[in-house]
């Protein structure tokens, strides 16, 4: 059995076009590291 720490980092990971991760996507992982600021993001924005 697994035991669960309170204050666990987690490891987000994203990939999205440049345009769809500006608009879209950064304002809302803004507002989710405020909710979960223990979170650890991994972000990229490209038009390849």
């Amino acid at each position: 059995m697994r035991s669960h720490q309170a204050n666990s980092t987690e490891f987000l990971r994203i990939s999205v076009m440049l345009s769809f991760g500006e608009r879209r996507l950064l304002p809302f992982l803004e507002e989710l590291k405020i909710l979960y600021p223990d979170i650890i993001l991994d972000v990229s924005l490209s038009d390849e």
